[in-house]
């Protein structure tokens, strides 16, 4: 009926006014979702434990060179395994270091009585070039005078506390009831939005 009313004259219960041509009355539709969403929470957890306990989470530490090679994994010219530490040369005939062509060296330069072989962006060619007195840090050589030490030595901090707590959570079964937990918990804070606006589009 156009007045929204029903054959026997009483008006729908939970409307007040006619429905528009094709409505549905909407209904949740993907409580099912819920469980595909946490069996595939369930299938990832084993790899993911594996990943965490036997993989090589280094990787994710160490540099590369200006040639795109892994320091301390891939092979450098020589044939053997290149240096595990990045190490910026200082710029040929300039002031400054060269952050663009970072080398693998095994340690780190303590004095600039040593030199090692960088690229130079003049003669597109490696030459000798003196190092800079440098320190260890997170798997790069840094000037002792470098700005960007606290920023990467709060970093590192902050990535190395996050691996460990998830590191801890991943041991206990308690990773996915928390996932289980949020999920409900997210489900009713939906039902209680929609209960509320539904509530005031009724009043």
């Amino acid at each position: 009926a156009a007045d929204g009313s029903d054959e026997s004259g009483h008006e729908p219960a939970g409307r007040s006014v006619a429905p528009l041509p094709g409505h549905l009355d909407h209904h949740c539709t993907d409580v099912w979702w819920i469980f595909v969403l946490i069996a595939a929470l369930a299938v990832l957890y084993v790899p993911s434990l594996q990943a965490i306990q036997n993989g090589d989470m280094s990787k994710f530490m160490r540099g590369f060179d200006y040639q795109g090679r892994m320091c301390g994994r891939d092979l450098c010219d020589n044939g053997e395994v290149c240096g595990r530490f990045v190490y910026f040369c200082s710029r040929v005939g300039e002031e400054g270091i060269d952050t663009l062509h970072p080398i693998c060296v095994d340690s780190c330069p303590t004095s600039n009585l040593t030199s090692h072989v960088c690229y130079d962006e003049q003669t597109l060619s490696t030459v000798s070039v003196p190092d800079w007195p440098t320190e260890e840090f997170n798997m790069k050589c840094l000037q002792k005078s470098h700005a960007a030490r606290e920023t990467q030595e709060h970093e590192r901090k902050r990535l190395a506390g996050d691996m460990t707590r998830f590191k801890d959570a991943a041991g206990t079964p308690g990773l996915l009831l928390d996932c289980i937990a949020s999920l409900t918990k997210a489900r009713v804070h939906l039902v209680i939005v929609i209960f509320v606006a539904n509530a005031l589009a009724w009043f």
